[in-house]
């Protein structure tokens, strides 16, 4: 990446590496919201339901995890990201005042 110059390639390299950090992030605020579930449920005196609480957090946080992996790019958002500051700059619209 250092002696290739070409700026799509440098930007495909960076990109790549933020989709990473970003889905890590959004895993482990997945499994912090669960957390934040199940300790509410601890908290709250009484909770005579807590076995099956923790389990129901544990299979939502799994079915939203299944939902994300399995998302598709159908309208080519991911490819359309690396150029579009410039495909904005570019199209003016037809707005007429």
């Amino acid at each position: 990446m250092i002696t290739d110059r070409n700026s799509n390639t440098i930007l495909d390299y960076f990109y790549g590496q933020w989709q990473a950090v970003n889905d890590e992030i959004h895993q482990l605020s997945l499994v912090r919201n669960s957390l934040e579930e199940i300790m509410d449920a601890v908290y709250d005196a009484g909770s005579n339901d807590l076995q099956n609480h923790i389990h129901q957090s544990i299979k939502d946080m799994s079915k939203i995890y299944s939902i994300k992996e399995g998302w598709k790019d159908k309208w080519g958002f991911d490819n359309w990201v690396k150029s579009y500051d410039i495909s904005v700059k570019r199209d003016k619209g037809s707005l007429q005042i």
